[in-house]
């Protein structure tokens, strides 16, 4: 059985909040997740609070909708 070829790809494109909150999470344990983290932080993908701003839709970002 074949892996994925990058096992951090769900943590670099997050689809949902649920996801981002697992991201968040994560960085305070573990060192590679919190530098996904902070790049999504800096590339506006989400706030310092972790709230999605973007999600991967699977080709490209798409601007959460508020409503």
């Amino acid at each position: 059985m074949i892996g994925p070829s990058d096992p951090m790809a769900w943590a670099k494109f997050p689809r949902n909040q649920v996801t981002m909150g697992m991201i968040r999470e994560g960085a305070k344990k573990d060192r590679r997740i919190g530098a996904i983290y902070r790049e999504h932080i800096a590339g506006r993908v989400c706030d310092d609070r972790g709230n999605l701003l973007k999600f991967w839709d699977g080709a490209t970002w798409q601007p959460v909708e508020k409503g």
